[in-house]
């Protein structure tokens, strides 16, 4: 029996069970969640379950899920954790796999919106690629989608990582793009489809993970054991509002984009853990984790490394406390441009190397 038939033979042995599980953590989330609940229901691909996860609401979110799950007890569900409390995006984001039913797993935040054709073209490339663990496409960068942000920027439209498309690409190259970008090519998780086999097989996220960083710890895992289809097809709307948690953690300084912080520091030690646990590391990921452990083991050589850049951030913040915000903003929003214009040409390095990487093995390939 070869490939394609274990397939369907899995494919029948399932029954009625759902091809895709859809998980949503939720935290006083009322003021999006209908929209994003509708934008799975207009999905042209219908073969899904919609798991709700409330992560200890007070808002009145609960029950509006419990609405959406009378509205349609067949195909959506709504679990919580033992205590009603909340245990962080990490812990139950776990909790939703540990009750999915489906062959593939997906997610989505409460404020995010999926475009009517995501999962239909999810579906279909990891159907015609069985070996590929997961596929991630693009999003919006919705800032039009927030009443505070309408007409101050423009939405904006992601471009694929710089790697081969709709082609399988093989551990660990889209961990080090990752890892070398500084953030700036990390899909966002409504992006993502991947066989719950793999999400179980690797032990899904970490529950320490609370706020930041529990996306891409599933992501490193997954990069780390299993191929990946990149396509460059824009499938979902990154919802970006000042009461998002990227945006708390940012006022909170948990999570500074681009600096050393708390957060960062979790990640780059669990992962450098990790990757040592599983035997050597391939030579280019181990150079692009210790870059990224460097400004904590390394703290003084850091800062003198990187003074001019320090003095800067230390003006602009005593200039946030002092000029109007008004007067203030462009100046902050061209600088933030630069920054992601240079994330971006270090994301455009990183990815040729790879390309040329891949181009390289499979000539070596085709000579043997």
């Amino acid at each position: 029996m070869n490939r394609s038939d274990h397939h369907a033979v899995a494919q029948s042995d399932r029954g009625s069970l759902p091809r895709v599980s859809i998980i949503m953590v939720f935290l006083n989330a009322r003021r999006f969640m209908d929209e994003a609940i509708e934008s799975v229901r207009l999905q042209t691909f219908t073969d899904w379950e919609l798991v709700l996860v409330d992560d200890g609401s007070n808002d009145g979110s609960h029950e509006l899920a419990a609405g959406h799950v009378a509205a349609d007890p067949s195909r959506v569900r709504m679990v919580q954790h033992g205590d009603r409390g909340n245990h962080g995006t990490g812990a139950s984001r776990n909790l939703g796999l540990s009750v999915a039913r489906g062959e593939f797993v997906a997610f989505l935040d409460a404020d995010d919106v999926y475009l009517p054709q995501r999962l239909e073209i999810h579906v279909a490339l990891l159907d015609r690629h069985p070996d590929a663990a997961m596929v991630q496409s693009c999003v919006e960068y919705w800032y039009s989608g927030s009443d505070g942000n309408a007409g101050r920027r423009a939405d904006v439209r992601e471009s694929a990582p710089p790697v081969p498309i709709d082609a399988p690409v093989d551990p660990p190259h889209l961990l080090v793009l990752m890892l070398r970008s500084k953030g700036h090519a990390v899909p966002a998780i409504c992006s993502l489809t991947i066989r719950l086999e793999a999400t179980r097989r690797v032990g899904g996220f970490e529950d320490r993970f609370r706020h930041a960083y529990e996306d891409q710890v599933l992501l490193a895992k997954l990069y780390l054991t299993g191929s990946t289809l990149v396509i460059d097809e824009v499938l979902a709307r990154y919802r970006q509002h000042s009461e998002s948690l990227v945006h708390r953690l940012e006022r909170e300084g948990t999570y500074v984009p681009g600096w050393p912080n708390p957060a960062h520091r979790a990640f780059v030690e669990w992962l450098q853990d990790y990757v040592t646990a599983r035997g050597p590391a391939d030579r280019s990921l181990h150079a692009a984790l210790s870059e990224e452990l460097w400004p904590y083991q390394h703290a003084w050589a850091w800062r003198v490394r990187n003074l001019p850049s320090l003095s800067v951030r230390g003006v602009r913040r005593l200039a946030q406390r002092l000029v109007p915000a008004a007067v203030l903003e462009p100046l902050l929003d061209r600088r933030r441009r630069q920054k992601e214009a240079a994330a971006a040409r270090r994301t455009m390095e990183e990815g040729q190397r790879i390309a040329d990487t891949l181009r390289a093995q499979s000539r070596d390939r085709g000579s043997t």
